[in-house]
């Protein structure tokens, strides 16, 4: 999956065809708030998330029926140092 890194989500949120084909089931329901207003969510637990050279266990996450690509949100983001140069960003692992 190619992610959007977005600093405004609070927790890693996938489209919702993703996450059944990824095999994550809905644990239970919730309403959030986005860019297009409320919608109606269903939180679920990553129990492995591999990118780049990291790998994250259980990592919380939403299934959104209306998102159209991933977001890397701040539950994962807080745990590196973000940097951008030249276009480019990077994640860094935190001393």
């Amino acid at each position: 999956l190619n992610f959007v890194v977005d600093t405004g989500a609070s927790v890693v949120a996938l489209p919702q065809g993703m996450a059944t084909s990824a095999g994550l089931s809905c644990q239970r329901q919730v309403m959030t708030i986005t860019a297009n207003g409320q919608a109606l969510a269903c939180t679920t637990m990553i129990q492995t998330l591999k990118f780049g050279g990291f790998t994250l266990r259980n990592v919380e996450a939403i299934i959104s029926p209306n998102l159209s690509q991933p977001l890397l949100g701040m539950n994962v983001l807080k745990q590196f140092r973000v940097e951008q140069d030249s276009g480019e960003m990077r994640l860094i692992t935190k001393n």
